[in-house]
This record gives structure tokens, C-alpha cells and sequence, in this order.
């Protein structure tokens, strides 16, 4: 399934870390249901952005060998439209849960990355023309790497 290889990865990342959680403590799926599927969702939005967006900058790079990925399904500016229609949608239900007391106020802290991932997709075209693979990758692990200061330090 290389087309799928950007959904297969995020779930995985996702299963990973919110299914160590969970064995940790098997009561946390019930007990916080609403706190672990905003962690699941939370998780799979940051990881599946960046898988697409590395796809997307990937083709844009390799257009002789022929990449496979989420572009044989999707035409890019269609991935982009989804990556920003998704990163709008879970601001839009963290601050919705937030108002309605589903989520503590402690958890607004994570608009951050997922706001990040939003700006980062909306400049994606002016981004990617960043000739450094490195800085490039760095601006695109940059979300992940505040959200995991996030929960470290909140």
C-alpha cells in the first residue's frame, strides 16, 4: 500500500504511543475517554501532516523516479486543501470542547503545533522552495518537537 503510506504511518505513531498509554493504564480509554481521543486525534493530525507534506515536497523533488505515496490518489492541491481543512477542524473542536468543558483549559496550550501545522500548510508552496533539506525538515518536525516540550513541561 505505498499510496497509503502516510495514513498507515500516522496510525501506527498513533497506535504506538496512545496504546503504550493505554497498557500503562488500562483504565485510561474509559476513564478519560474524551482526554484519550483527543490525544489519539492529536497525535494522528500532527503525524499525518508531516508524512503528506514530506510526500508532497518529495514529488516535487523527484519527479523522474516516479514517487509513490498519497499523490497517486490525491492531486497535491487536494492533500493541501485536507491537510488545512483538518488542522482548522481540530482547532475548531479543541476550542468548541474547551468552551463546552469536554477538555480542561490546560489543554488550549496545544493550539500551538496544531496551529504551526496549519500556517506551515498554508505556506507550504513559499516553504518549499527552502533549497536545504535539513532546514526544511527541521521546519516541518518543528510541531512535533513543541508539542512534545508541551507535555513535558504542562
Amino acid at each position: 500500500l505505498p499510496a497509503l503510506k502516510s495514513v498507515v504511518i500516522s496510525l501506527a505513531v498513533t497506535v504506538l504511543l496512545n496504546g503504550l498509554a493505554a497498557l500503562r493504564d488500562t483504565e485510561l480509554p474509559t476513564r478519560h475517554l474524551w482526554g484519550f481521543l483527543f490525544s489519539c486525534a492529536l497525535v494522528f493530525l500532527l503525524m499525518f501532516t508531516r508524512q503528506a507534506l514530506f510526500e508532497l515536497k518529495t514529488a516535487q523533488n523527484d519527479r523522474v523516479f516516479g514517487v509513490r505515496g498519497i499523490l497517486n490518489l490525491v492531486e497535491a492541491r487536494h492533500v493541501a486543501l485536507l491537510l488545512t481543512l483538518l488542522s482548522a477542524g481540530m482547532l475548531l473542536a479543541m476550542g468548541a470542547g474547551v468552551a463546552l468543558g469536554v477538555y480542561p483549559l490546560s489543554k488550549l496550550k496545544f493550539f500551538i503545533p496544531v496551529g504551526y501545522g496549519l500556517v506551515f500548510v498554508l505556506l507550504f508552496r513559499k516553504i518549499s522552495l527552502v533549497r536545504t533539506k535539513s532546514l526544511y525538515e527541521f521546519l516541518l518536525d518543528s510541531n512535533l518537537y513543541i508539542a512534545g516540550l508541551i507535555g513535558l513541561l504542562g
